[in-house]
């Protein structure tokens, strides 16, 4: 055989041997490229799962809510806080709230106005002592009309100013803490603990009507350890008094559920929700202590 001959059948094994190698090559790349695409399609159906997962949980979360029995809110806030809170998150609606609130709250007063006028002409009484008689009287009018006024304003523009402070202290505290919400779910929050307020100054006013005495509701906070009756009042000490009466039940309850509130508007957990609500309970204490000290001050100058 010639020699060019044994070259080209040579050639010839060398380009099928490539061409094997190629087929071979392609063949592992081929096989490469489907175990990709095989982990590529079970990282989807994997991703796809999970997804599903979550919103079979979240349509249960949505079912349960909606199949829980749904109380109004004046009730809910007592019963149900939890639901309450929840539903004043999703639905940050508070109008009605507020005005149902200061509406109780008026009713309370006027139930006991003529125990307050007759707390306000004894304490006048004793202050001005050295008044003519019709210089008293004069006196008293004008001051019980006044301070009539001053009650109703109090429960009414007091109140809309206290809830827009306290909603936007208690949001400035929570993010602080890591927490973020909008201030109109916090405002729809506090609105909410506004019955509270309002079943509470309606069941004072019952025990003030019963005991005809000004100080008769001392009795559902601790202030009814320090003084329970116009009397004691007189003779003990205010700075004592204002600090126990912010410990009572329609109060501690408030918290409570300011916190239940805070809990489920802000995603920090229960522990900060926690703290959250013992510093806005405290600066409202260090609030109250600093006007009754302000008022002792002014007892003692008058004296």
């Amino acid at each position: 055989m010639s020699t060019n001959k044994i070259d080209e059948v040579n050639v010839n094994e060398d380009v099928e041997y490539i061409k094997t190698e190629e087929v071979q090559l392609g063949k592992e790349v081929y096989r490469e490229n489907e175990e990709v695409k095989i982990e590529e399609v079970q990282a989807i159906k994997e991703e796809y799962t999970e997804n599903e997962e979550v919103k079979i949980e979240e349509v249960q979360v949505i079912k349960e809510e909606n199949t829980e029995e749904t109380l109004p809110a004046f009730i809910g806030i007592f019963l149900k806080p939890r639901q309450t809170m929840r539903k004043a998150v999703r639905e940050p609606k508070m109008l009605m709230d507020i005005v149902i609130s200061m509406i109780m709250q008026v009713m309370a007063f006027s139930l006991y106005v003529p125990v307050f006028i007759k707390y306000t002409t004894t304490m006048l009484e004793q202050q001005f002592q050295n008044m003519s008689p019709g210089e008293v009287e004069m006196f008293e009018s004008m001051v019980i009309n006044s301070s009539i006024i001053g009650q109703v304003i109090g429960l009414t523009v007091g109140a809309v100013a206290a809830w827009i402070i306290s909603a936007i202290v208690i949001r400035l505290i929570v993010k602080i803490l890591g927490g973020e919400t909008t201030l109109k779910q916090f405002c729809s929050v506090v609105a909410k603990t506004l019955y509270i307020d309002a079943f509470f100054a309606l069941i004072s006013a019952i025990i003030i009507m019963i005991t005809n005495d000004i100080m008769g509701a001392n009795i559902l906070s601790l202030g009814g350890l320090v003084a329970n009756t116009t009397e004691q009042v007189m003779s003990s000490n205010m700075l004592l008094l204002a600090v126990a009466s912010r410990f009572s039940i329609p109060i501690i309850w408030k918290y409570v559920v300011i916190t239940i509130g805070v809990e489920e508007i802000s995603g920090i957990g229960r522990k900060k929700s926690i703290i959250a609500a013992v510093i806005l309970f405290t600066l409202v204490l260090i609030i109250g202590f600093g006007s009754a000290f302000i008022t002792q001050i002014f007892t003692v100058i008058n004296a």
